[in-house]
């Protein structure tokens, strides 16, 4: 079958868009060496850890910037420097010899990251409308989980190479590389929404919608609920006597694979379930974390990691899509997907700060581990949440509140 001149064009800008959203994960492509810093820089775990937490607290800030920056700068060009500072914040480690120098580089790894993700759901909203911003939306987060894959075994087979040194792991950020070329060649460029409207006669500024405003408390809450398992699930397998590192290492590639499946099927999903879609993911998140928190065996864990893939894969793009939706123009919707990221960095950053001190007080009542009651506390506030998206959704005639 031929393909038309527009057909062509619209599969290369996916690829170029794919292409970044391989990097949204990247901050956990050193995590596979947190021991190996403890005992190399003499340090202890939380200090280790700042690798990732830093990156993660620069984010809240450099998105909320991104999105007015993105008003008045191309799309592509900010994507481009975030790359950038991607690959040199992420590899200078690898040169330097002081943790303070570490942590260093790692906030300007922070501040290509924080760009290269708000950049990147922002130029599908750009490039995009209607059910197709949807479909590539949902195939966005799914290369978003196959980079989590990628990173995850590249840097775990760097930091397991001596004879390169234990600043090998480091390395694992040029498949930036990759990713820049692929926004170079592939990504148009488009002139900044305010330079835009202007030239068209129209306002062109950023406008902050109750709608908006809507979605990102969503985002800040799924994404609070969502971290849980990343946090404890390392430490619940060892707790039930289920395994170590390796199992735990097997869980999380599961939750990618079912990550990446769920992505590239959004867009049916949401055509058969509609306003109903984020009211399914959360059931589906719910019911992953109650096999994993009152699991018998490995199996029971590996099948609420899938599920939770999914269920992420489900919720993530369509937050992403409704934000954008509720919008009032181009400069405005931008703004809205740098705001959602922002909500996903602050509800990650909280996670262990709300939900773990919960779980903790749940824990003495039930005799339940910190860990289950944690898994417990946000199961019920996807429960919650559900429930009250359900009636949205039929009290939209199955249409999203703002889409």
């Amino acid at each position: 079958m031929e393909v038309s001149p527009q057909q062509s064009c619209n599969l290369k800008t996916q690829i170029g868009i794919y292409a970044v959203a391989i990097l949204m994960m990247g901050a956990i492509g050193v995590s596979s060496s947190i021991g190996v810093f403890m005992t190399s820089y003499q340090i202890d775990q939380v200090t280790a850890l700042g690798v990732v937490s830093v990156p993660c607290f620069v984010i809240i800030f450099v998105t909320l910037v991104s999105g007015w920056l993105m008003s008045v700068m191309a799309k592509k060009t900010i994507s481009i420097i975030g790359i950038l500072l991607f690959i040199a914040g992420g590899t200078a480690p690898a040169f330097v010899d002081s943790w303070t120098a570490v942590i260093a580089c790692r906030v300007i790894f922070g501040l290509g990251l924080g760009m290269v993700q708000a950049s990147t759901a922002a130029l599908v909203a750009e490039n995009y409308e209607g059910t197709e911003r949807d479909k590539v939306m949902g195939r966005m987060t799914s290369f978003q989980m196959l980079g989590c894959v990628l990173f995850s075994i590249i840097g775990g087979m760097l930091g397991s190479i001596v004879d390169m040194g234990y600043q090998a792991v480091f390395y694992v950020h040029l498949i930036g590389l990759v990713s820049l070329a692929g926004v170079v060649a592939c990504v148009p460029y488009r002139r900044p929404e305010r330079d835009s409207a202007r030239r068209a006669g129209h306002d062109g500024g950023i406008k902050v919608t109750a709608g908006v405003v809507l979605w990102f408390v969503v985002a800040v809450v799924f994404f609070m609920g969502g971290q849980v398992y990343s946090n404890v699930i390392n430490v619940l397998i060892t707790e039930f006597g289920f395994g170590g590192p390796a199992e735990a290492g097997i869980s999380l590639a599961i939750f990618a694979f079912g990550g990446f499946f769920a992505g590239l099927l959004f867009g049916k999903i949401y055509e058969i379930a509609r306003g109903l879609t984020l009211s399914i993911g959360l059931g589906v998140l719910a019911i992953s974390y109650a096999l994993m928190a009152f699991a018998s065996g490995l199996p029971e864990i590996y099948l609420g990691s899938l599920l939770c893939g999914l269920a992420f894969s489900i919720c993530i793009p369509l937050i992403m899509s409704s934000i954008s939706n509720a919008a009032v123009n181009p400069a405005s919707a931008s703004f809205a997907v740098s705001l959602a990221t922002c909500g996903q960095s602050i509800g990650q950053s909280a996670s262990p700060y709300v939900i773990s001190p919960i779980g903790g007080l749940l824990s003495q009542v039930t005799g339940l581990t910190v860990n289950q009651s944690s898994l417990v506390v946000a199961v019920a506030i996807c429960i919650v949440f559900a429930a009250a998206f359900v009636f949205v959704g039929f009290g939209r005639g199955r249409k999203p509140q703002t889409r």
